[in-house]
């Protein structure tokens, strides 16, 4: 057949006379030979080239159900596919209207056709690129079917330069459209965002939440939100969003768009000019404040400004202190802990447990009114949201440890239970406010409480947080056995004598620290709790904030009452050179810890007989030989270094005029 057409050109009637147009369009669409595909679409070309008539009978018999498809195939078969297509829409100097109308309902042409334009095959691309912008001219839908393929290029012109009604369908469909990060970022490298915020600026409301519409979609991409701020776009987003009498459907969009730039920990980043330059902040906290007054208001625009008023005040904590001092915000949030929104209430969580490290007597007293707590409780037991559940943990840690009927009225209402649970679950942010929360149950003046936290199996959770690697978590865990051991020399059972020396209870063993029967659960031992290793480390690890608390936690060991046993069981466990090593490398405010616990245990001889020469160098050391130095460390260590020399086995001092 290619032979007789290029013999004579004539012959493309007789093939089509003869039926072999029909005959090879059929085995187009049913032949799985590759070659066979090819060798067919070329010939078909050749046919229908400048040949009305055999373009018509392609068409009739199938012919783009058979061509699309080819489209699809590898490079050679869609090469040959493309050039017979282009070919059949052709008439004459011009474009079959008609076809062009049937081609462009075939579904897969469109995404086909965009694949072959993005393909290396540059004679392909052209004719695939002409074919489209024609049916794009045929049906404006096939634009959005474009960019659903992944060609952005003519929706975004007729963004920027169509009619309104073009505009405003193109819109639309990016709207709907299902765009995955990277396809958010190439519309915004292709320019879409200045177009769309020109309409914000100038279009009628409809424009205008269209195009804020495809923003808000556009703003979830973090390279977008770069260009948004650059263009200018954040001071007229605000503008809108804060101007009087504006439509709700525009607030709720532009609450949309502020939500999305300071969202993913960006905070206020993206609050800047076009020049780059930071917006003022404290109006802009003011006024998204301000959206939460009114109870009628709608809660599709209130939530996203909760949201972006929370990134906000996360990133900069003077913004908070702004909210709760200057715009009134615990009283306004408060509030937002009975709406019967869930979403909101769970905001109003996050942002109270901000707001309280400032102001919390407010918070004490709202939550302190009938049915307040149980709400608070209940974001503790939620189990789908485990930052609400750490942001109540951390409300409850900042709120005044003196609210003794607050604690009283936690424990009656279960809250206890719900802390701890969130120690053995969540992530260590969680852990650590739930640690924190749980000091005002260990406060050594209120033992019945300590008594319960106990008896809900905290104790061994506080031991295991001295193993992990959060700083924070070892310090707040040292610090509540320590409120615990504070308890234990007065919950100690005194161990009973029978009436002869010789019968001597010896089956239960006595605390070497306290002097009587002690236990986990009734006196809170922590030699008991297997706690003191750990304890110990911690002053090796040379770590700042949890030096302090071990410290401190030791210290319950000497107690009055229990010095001598304390100072022995300090030294068996190996804590007493550590204690001296801070001297060498502690801030003043932890060496002056560290004497402290010195001057408890060199009250024993056998312990100055043990580690008197250390001390006494580093104590001199420490006062640079000035041992009237009258700040409070140099009172301290006067006074240790006295206990030092009164047990010396030399009757001369070493440091003259001491005594």
């Amino acid at each position: 057949m290619q032979e007789l057409i290029r013999e004579n050109s004539i012959n493309k009637d007789w093939i089509s006379i003869g039926g072999l147009t029909d005959k090879i369009n059929s085995i187009l669409g049913s032949s799985h030979n590759r070659e066979v595909r090819k060798k067919i679409l070329i010939t078909l070309k050749d046919m229908v080239e400048g040949h009305a008539r055999n373009k018509e009978k392609v068409i009739e018999h199938q012919g783009f159900d058979y061509i699309v498809p080819c489209l699809g195939r590898d490079r050679s078969i869609s090469m040959a596919a493309v050039e017979l297509l282009y070919e059949l829409l052709q008439d004459r100097s011009k474009w079959n209207e008609s076809f062009c109308c049937q081609l462009s309902q075939q579904s897969s042409a469109i995404l086909f056709l965009v694949t072959l334009l993005k393909g290396p095959v540059r004679e392909s691309a052209d004719h695939a690129e002409k074919i489209l912008n024609k049916l794009f001219d045929v049906d404006e839908e096939n634009i959005s079917r474009a960019a659903k393929s992944g060609w952005y290029k003519p929706l975004i012109d007729r963004i920027v330069q169509g009619p309104e009604s073009s505009r405003m369908s193109m819109m639309k469909a990016l709207v709907t459209m299902e765009l995955v990060d990277s396809n958010l970022k190439v519309l915004g490298e292709e320019g879409i965002i200045p177009p769309l915020l020109s309409m914000v600026a100038s279009g009628n409301i409809e424009l205008k939440e269209l195009s804020l519409s495809v923003l808000v979609k556009l703003s979830s991409c973090h390279a977008n939100k770069e260009l948004i701020a650059t263009g200018g776009g954040v001071p007229l987003v605000l503008k809108l969003m804060f101007s009087p009498h504006v439509c709700t459907i525009l607030i709720v969009r532009c609450s949309e768009i502020v939500e999305k730039l300071s969202s993913e920990g960006n905070g206020v980043k993206f609050f800047v000019d076009e020049k780059g330059v930071q917006l003022e902040l404290e109006p802009i906290i003011r006024e998204l404040l301000a959206l939460q007054q009114n109870s009628k208001s709608s809660n599709n625009f209130r939530r996203p400004a909760l949201h972006a008023l929370l990134g906000m005040c996360r990133s900069e904590a003077k913004l908070v202190k702004t909210a709760v001092l200057t715009a009134n915000g615990v009283s306004l949030v408060l509030p937002l802990l009975d709406d019967p929104d869930s979403e909101i209430r769970e905001i109003a969580v996050n942002l109270l447990f901000l707001f309280s490290q400032h102001e919390s007597q407010g918070v004490v007293e709202y939550l302190l009114m009938p049915k307040r707590l149980e709400g608070l409780v209940g974001f503790l037991e939620n189990d789908y949201n485990s930052d609400v559940k750490m942001a109540a943990a951390g409300l409850l840690a900042n709120l005044p440890k003196s609210e003794t009927s607050l604690t009283k009225k936690l424990i009656e209402l279960d809250g206890l239970p719900a802390i701890i649970n969130l120690l053995k679950s969540g992530s260590m942010e969680a852990k650590e406010h739930a640690l924190s929360a749980l000091f005002r149950f260990t406060d050594p003046a209120n033992v019945k409480s300590q008594q319960i936290v106990v008896e809900h199996g905290a104790y061994p959770l506080f031991v295991n947080f001295l193993k992990v690697n959060s700083v924070t978590a070892k310090a707040r865990a040292a610090a509540l056995i320590g409120n615990l051991s504070m308890s234990s020399p007065k919950l100690t059972v005194a161990s009973e004598k029978t009436g002869c020396w010789c019968f001597r209870t010896s089956c239960v063993p006595v605390c070497p620290a306290h002097g009587g029967i002690c236990n986990v659960n009734t006196s809170f031992c922590l030699l008991e709790a297997k706690a003191l290793p750990y304890i110990v480390k911690l002053l090796h690890d040379e770590v700042e904030e949890t030096a302090y608390e071990a410290i401190q936690t030791l210290s319950t060991l000497v107690q009055d009452g229990c010095t001598q046993r304390g100072a022995i069981v300090l030294h068996d466990a190996g804590a007493i050179n550590p204690v001296l090593d801070i001297l060498t490398w502690g801030t003043d405010s932890l060496k002056g810890e560290a004497v402290g616990l010195l001057e408890k245990v060199f009250i024993s001889k056998e312990m100055v007989d043990s580690y008197g020469t250390k001390a006494r160098y580093l104590l001199v050391g420490l006062t640079g030989r000035n041992v009237h130095d009258d700040s409070l460390l140099g009172r301290k260590v006067a006074k240790v270094l006295s206990l030092v020399e009164r047990y010396s086995k030399s009757s001369t001092s070493i440091i003259p005029g001491l005594f």
